[in-house]
């Protein structure tokens, strides 16, 4: 997670080790991911961690990582899959991962660069 990243998250969260490992097989796991499921009024902001299948995508244009999660610590099987997209920038240095914490128009926005 970049440290620009971390100025939207709450004290308690700042200091995570945020990870995402995208292997080649096409599975991934995340963890310690402030805010991944966060949805303001029904699910609070938290460290999440998953295991899954992805891909990527096109929507509109864009680029996106689909994540189709297979196992969350906590969920039930009824609750799975649960799929998501991280969004992708290609600056002129480096790629990175995105999401948005809450409303995209609020500008909270949670980027990975690769390691």
């Amino acid at each position: 997670m970049t440290d620009a990243s971390r100025q939207f998250l709450p004290d308690k969260l700042r200091k995570a080790s945020a990870k995402i490992v995208l292997n080649a097989d096409g599975s991934f796991v995340v963890s310690d991911v402030p805010g991944l499921f966060y949805v303001p009024g029904r699910r609070d902001m938290r460290l999440e961690a998953g295991s899954g299948s992805w891909k990527l995508v096109s929507r509109e244009g864009d680029q996106q990582i689909q994540l189709d999660f297979y196992a969350i610590p906590g969920w039930s099987n009824t609750e799975l899959p649960y799929g998501m997209q991280l969004d992708v920038s290609k600056g002129w240095s480096q790629t990175k991962l995105f999401y948005f914490l809450g409303d995209p128009d609020e500008g909270q926005r949670i980027e990975f660069a690769k390691r």
